[in-house]
């Protein structure tokens, strides 16, 4: 399959109908903004929602669940839900952080209940995984060994694996013994993983050799263990309907399944690393149920080099940007400049900021930033400004900028650059979107906007290395001219619910007038090679 047939079509297709506009009510400057773009941009005014939000940069958890509703509401209402909104757009004064979550004693006791049973079950797993390993040949263990690698202690990956061997070893057995080994293997995936998955590996055929009476019966148990699952979600240890509700949990997903509800139940009460960018955390708001934990892997990245922390099941995401700046003025400038250069075609210098290592473990990022170089002077007429230095681009130093991207000057922003209206780019570092108000603290993202850059990109506080799009890949598509800025983003955007936002017009495309190359060329270049998407 090619790139482009696998990740969306040559052409951008976000259209202005397809925004809604999310201001703070409480907040003149956030109305007057969003009414001055949905002017602009010829967006229905029925699809901009007022939020009773507070006047400040974090909000609560509880405050975000509470605005989360009114957005879903205002979505689900009788003329949206006709309507293929796609992106959302939030102005100044929309809340830029979700806080931390703060548990109380009684979930903090509750989680520890929950831990202990879980680690009683996660026994009961590596028990059997065991028991089954050794019943098996030793060529399949050590097949299952080198499968599992360096991850040897993750049961769902050795349970995965094993049962992928045991199967192709169960082939290979003379016919008279092949109905017995199956038999095996079904009762052990019965108890690992539950009926549902018994049911899965049937496929529809008979059933009649498991342990149960056949396929019909094994559906009617496995309904009615999901119905007492569902029952018992919200029953706490020590009560009669909780030790039903784990009974019922082992029935239909195993031993497996039953852990991972429980880490979830844990990870509700008492989740870690749980603040992130609101508009991180909207991008799922059409999901009730997202784990607070860390984050969501994002389906619609063109690669993801970070193991999901929780599977984003659903590709009903939506796209979020925002229109904000240390002032209005500057926040109105990104509209205009954006509907400006538009019509002409951004020009002038990228400029690229490497740091110059050559092993380690960032050495990866590095290479990107090189090869970003290599890519758009052997494709496109933009001048190009490779530091490969330590130091960033020194004070005044990078006249005429259409482009930017470099790294690693944390909380400290310096005025190297002199931007061309309608100028796209990012700084790689932590924090630097923590704030756009505060002017004690010289964040890049609040410093790139003020001096004239119409879009920006970065992190409300720690986001890891990987958080960040790729430079290659986030550059390539932008420069085709042929997808707007936030198609660019969430397609290069490896996490959601997590701590990353985009601030620039979504609809912008700088290039439109004055594309580089087809898109189809970045494409190409981006293909996934090995699970990856290759670099230009």
């Amino acid at each position: 399959m090619t790139a482009t047939g696998l990740f969306f079509p040559a052409t951008a297709q976000l259209t202005p109908d397809q925004c809604a506009l999310i201001y703070n009510g409480k907040s003149e400057a956030s109305r007057e903004l969003a009414m001055n773009y949905a002017g602009a941009r010829s967006i229905p005014r029925d699809q901009m929602l007022a939020l009773d939000a507070p006047l400040r940069e974090s909000v609560t958890r509880a405050d975000y669940d509470r605005l989360a509703a009114t957005i879903r509401a205002f979505l689900a209402g009788e003329a949206m839900s006709r309507r293929d909104i796609r992106c959302l757009v939030t102005f100044y004064d929309v809340p830029l952080k979700v806080e931390a979550v703060k548990p109380d004693e009684s979930d903090v006791r509750q989680a520890d209940a929950l831990a202990l049973r879980r680690s009683a079950l996660e026994s009961d797993w590596t028990g059997k995984l065991k028991e089954a390993s050794a019943a098996l040949p030793p060529r399949v263990q050590a097949l299952v060994d080198r499968d599992v690698a360096a991850d040897r202690d993750d049961p769902a990956l050795r349970t995965n694996r094993l049962l992928r061997r045991w199967w192709e070893h169960g082939k290979t057995l003379p016919v008279e013994e092949q109905p017995d080994e199956r038999r095996r293997l079904m009762k052990w995936i019965g108890e690992v993983q539950g009926l549902t998955a018994i049911l899965a590996a049937t496929n529809g055929a008979d059933a009649s050799d498991l342990r149960t009476d056949g396929l019909e019966r094994t559906r009617q148990e496995a309904a009615r263990a999901e119905a007492e699952i569902a029952r018992g979600m919200a029953s706490l240890p020590g009560e009669p309907a909780f030790d039903r509700w784990i009974a019922a949990l082992q029935t239909s997903r195993g031993l497996a399944g039953a852990v991972q509800l429980l880490t979830q139940r844990i990870e509700s009460l008492t989740p870690t690393d749980s603040e992130g960018a609101f508009d991180s955390e909207l991008a799922l708001v059409l999901h009730e149920d997202v784990s607070l934990t860390r984050w969501t892997a994002n389906p619609a990245c063109m690669f993801n080099p970070v193991a999901p922390i929780a599977p984003a099941e659903s590709p009903r995401i939506l796209m979020v940007a925002r229109i904000d700046a240390p002032t209005p003025a500057l926040a109105r400038r990104l509209i205009t400049d954006a509907l400006a250069v538009e019509k002409s075609g951004l020009t002038g210098t990228f400029y690229i900021d490497a740091r110059g290592l050559k092993d380690g473990a960032y050495c990866e990022y590095d290479d990107d930033l090189r090869m970003l170089a290599t890519w758009t002077r052997t494709h496109t007429k933009l001048a190009v400004a490779l530091d490969d230095r330590p130091e960033v681009f020194a004070e005044g130093s990078a006249p005429d900028a259409a482009l930017y991207c470099g790294w690693y000057s944390l909380a400290k922003y310096v005025p190297a650059l002199k931007p061309r209206p309608g100028a796209v780019g990012f700084h790689i570092a932590s924090f630097e979107l923590a704030s756009l108000r505060r002017e004690d603290k010289p964040y890049w993202c609040a410093g790139l906007l003020r001096d004239g850059f119409a879009a920006t990109l970065g992190p409300t506080s720690e986001p890891y290395l990987t958080a960040f799009p790729r430079p290659t890949a986030f550059f390539a598509l932008l420069m085709s001219g042929e997808l707007t800025l936030v198609e660019c983003y969430w397609r290069t955007n490896p996490m959601l619910s997590w701590r990353m936002a985009l601030i620039g017009d979504p609809l912008y495309r700088p290039f439109a007038r004055n594309p580089q190359y087809p898109l189809r060329t970045a494409l190409e270049s981006l293909q996934p090679k090995g699970g990856q998407a290759a670099s230009p």
